[in-house]
């Protein structure tokens, strides 16, 4: 083998063996944030030494977590509010009986002073 075979050959494996980037959440959020206030993708890709079309991809992944957050949150709202509305039936309930009880007691004292007047 030639010198300049195994100087291509080096450089071949230089170009072959790059290390893959990785980037921060904190980073991403930030770039998604400066897009969605008006930033363009290629400005942002200039400043932070990325591709644009990752932007597009965190992007739509900030959307997705998003709506999935939001969804949770209504779905925890919902259960709120079904529990809150089930203690408010119950209370309800509970002063319905308590007012029938009072009736129940009133008529039965009747009762009793009508019985007392007959046995007389």
């Amino acid at each position: 083998m030639t010198n300049l075979e195994t100087t291509q050959k080096i450089n071949a494996n230089k170009i072959f063996t790059c290390t893959r980037r990785e980037f921060t959440p904190d980073l991403k959020t930030m770039v998604v944030k400066e897009y969605e206030a008006g930033s363009t993708r290629k400005e942002l890709a200039k400043k932070y030494d990325i591709l644009p079309h990752y932007i597009n991809r965190w992007q739509q992944r900030v959307q997705k977590v998003t709506q999935s957050i939001n969804e949770e949150t209504k779905r925890y709202k919902a259960q709120i509010i079904e529990k809150h509305q089930k203690e408010i039936d119950k209370k309800v309930e509970e002063q319905h009986i308590q007012q029938e009880l009072q009736a129940l007691r009133a008529e039965n004292k009747a009762l009793k002073t009508l019985l007392k007047v007959y046995m007389k």
